[in-house]
């Protein structure tokens, strides 16, 4: 009678479906969200040094630590993040740490360590590049698959730290007086933005025939009107790319 009983409740009230677990790739959980925005945010660090006054070399140097770090903890870390992976992969992406400080790296050096000439600073630029270039790639192929478009953005990249380096080897290291010489204001120039910034640009040097916008201060904007004849100071550079200030 009971398996009578059973039989019939099966009947009537027939079993559900079993529920099988999700499969696919998993989903972004929390976690990997406060990756993602750190991951940003680390890049965009520099910016909380580039707007203070003199300190270029300590912006410099963050900027050059920040991929270094990115790229060892890519090396050593579990493989919770990824470089250049697709849209599918929903792991946080090391991207943004690599190439912002890059960018404010190399807006840091121009402004402070301007070089007379870019052909002068190449083959350090060239040097520095295929040592990116190398031990970024061997990090990130022992960890991941890579596709073209993570080479050639290893490439970018590369290109970008390599001219940083060397720029602010040249000019941030270099500690010589340099030597004196009169140029002559031709053009004022104003930018605004979230910061006003004032740039001049001075009359070309005799050995290489052209001009150079530079950022300065409101009061040297102000005290050197075009036509007028500031001071430049020329330095020969640690890596022989001669550069410049004015006083």
């Amino acid at each position: 009678m009971q398996r009578q009983g059973r039989a019939q409740r099966a009947l009537i009230f027939p079993p559900g479906p079993r529920m099988l677990a999700p499969s696919g790739p998993p989903f972004t959980t929390l976690t990997d969200s406060w990756k993602h925005l750190g991951l940003f945010l680390l890049g965009l660090s520099p910016l909380a040094l580039f707007f203070v006054p003199n300190w270029g070399a300590e912006t410099c140097l963050l900027c050059l630590l920040i991929p270094v770090g990115m790229l060892v903890y890519f090396q050593l870390g579990s493989g919770d993040i990824t470089y250049g992976a697709p849209k599918t992969d929903s792991r946080p992406k090391a991207d943004y740490a690599l190439y912002f400080p890059c960018f404010f790296g190399l807006a840091t050096v121009t402004r402070y360590w301007p070089l007379v000439s870019w052909q002068a600073i190449l083959p350090a630029a060239i040097g520095g590049f295929f040592l990116t270039l190398a031990a970024a790639v061997a990090v990130v192929r022992g960890r991941q698959k890579c596709r073209g478009s993570t080479y050639f953005g290893l490439f970018a990249f590369a290109v970008l730290y390599g001219l940083l380096l060397a720029c602010f080897l040249n000019g941030g290291l270099d500690s010589s007086p340099g030597q004196t010489r009169p140029v002559r204001v031709v053009q004022h120039r104003i930018n605004h933005g979230k910061s006003t910034t004032y740039n001049v640009k001075v009359a070309p040097f005799p050995e290489y025939g052209w001009g150079h916008y530079i950022s300065v201060g409101q009061r040297f904007y102000d005290r050197y009107p075009v036509g007028s004849s500031p001071e430049l100071v020329l330095h020969p550079g640690l890596l022989g790319a001669p550069w410049f200030q004015l006083r």
